[in-house]
C-alpha cells in the first residue's frame, strides 16, 4: 500500500526470522473487540476493535507514522512531539462494522487514469458514536487499575483544532477523530459477489465478472460487507475457494448451521 519502504523494514524482518531482540515481533501485540451501543442485536460479532502497540506513536525519529498518517507535522509535534526514545504503548481504535460507504468511479475514458476513490469516512453518525465509544473504551484501559500499578500514565495532549471543546468530552472526541482519524487498509466491497439477477453486484457466485468471458475477481473487494475484523485470512479463503471453482473440484463439505 506504500509508495516507498524504509530501511528497517528488512532489518526487522531479518530479526523475526531468527526470533531475536527488539525487531522480532511486530508492533501490534494484541487485540479486544468489544459492541457499541450501535451495533446491531442481531449481528453476533463486535463493531469495535482495538489495537494494543507495544510503542508510542511518536517514538520514531524517521517521522514514519506521521508520514504514513499523512498527518500535519505542525499537529504531529503537537500530539507527540518529545516522545522520541521514550518508552510506551499505544491503544488504536477502530470500527470494523461501518456503515459509511464509499465510491469508486472513473475520471474518464482513458483506461490509465487512476480513479476517483471517495471513502465517505464518518459520513453515517452512528459511525461517529461507535468510534465515540471505541475511545472511551482506549482511554478506560489506559486509566484502569492494572495499568495504574505498572505506573502508566495517559497522555492527555490537546489536539490544536479542537481547543475549544472540554477534553474528553463526547464532542472533542468526535473532533479528534474526524481530523486525526487513518485508514487500516481494508478496503473491500467494490465489485461485490451477488445473485447473476443482481444489477447491484460485479461477479455471480463463482466470482465470474458478469458480461466477461475468461475473467474472475478473487480479492476483498467481492465482499458484500467488509468482516468485522482484519481482512487478510478471510483474503486467503476466497482464493482458495477461487482456486476450486476453477478446478472445478469440492474441498469443502456443506454444513448446515
Amino acid at each position: 500500500m506504500y509508495s516507498y519502504v524504509y530501511p528497517y523494514y528488512f532489518a526487522a524482518a531479518f530479526a523475526s526470522y531468527y526470533c531475536l531482540g527488539n525487531l522480532s515481533t511486530g508492533v501490534p501485540q494484541a487485540t479486544s473487540f468489544h459492541r457499541s451501543s450501535v451495533c446491531e442485536p442481531e449481528h453476533l460479532s463486535p463493531d469495535i476493535q482495538l489495537h494494543y502497540l507495544v510503542t508510542l506513536i511518536g517514538c520514531n525519529p524517521t517521522g514514519i507514522a506521521r508520514d504514513n498518517a499523512n498527518i500535519d507535522e505542525k499537529v504531529f509535534h503537537a500530539m507527540h512531539g518529545d516522545m522520541v526514545g521514550r518508552e510506551g504503548f499505544s491503544v488504536c481504535p477502530g470500527i470494523v462494522r461501518p456503515k459509511s460507504r464509499g465510491t469508486v468511479q472513473l475520471r474518464s475514458a482513458d483506461p490509465f487514469e487512476h480513479p476517483e476513490i471517495d471513502p465517505h469516512y464518518l459520513e453515517h453518525p452512528d459511525d461517529v458514536k461507535a468510534f465515540i465509544e471505541a475511545v472511551k473504551i482506549s482511554i478506560a484501559f489506559a486509566k484502569s487499575e492494572t495499568m495504574e500499578k505498572i505506573g502508566a500514565k495517559l497522555i492527555d495532549r490537546v489536539l490544536p483544532q479542537c481547543s475549544q471543546y472540554e477534553m474528553w468530552s463526547d464532542e472533542y472526541i468526535e473532533c479528534y477523530i474526524r481530523n486525526v482519524t487513518q485508514t487500516i487498509y481494508h478496503p473491500a466491497g467494490t465489485c461485490r459477489m451477488g445473485a447473476t439477477s443482481d444489477p447491484a453486484s460485479v461477479v455471480d457466485p463463482s466470482l465470474r465478472v458478469k458480461g466477461v468471458q475468461g475473467l474472475r475477481v478473487a480479492d476483498a473487494s467481492i465482499m458484500y460487507n467488509v468482516v468485522a475484523g482484519n481482512t487478510n485470512a478471510p483474503c486467503i479463503m476466497i482464493g482458495e475457494k477461487a482456486a476450486d471453482l476453477i478446478r472445478g473440484i469440492k474441498t469443502v463439505t456443506p454444513v448446515k448451521l
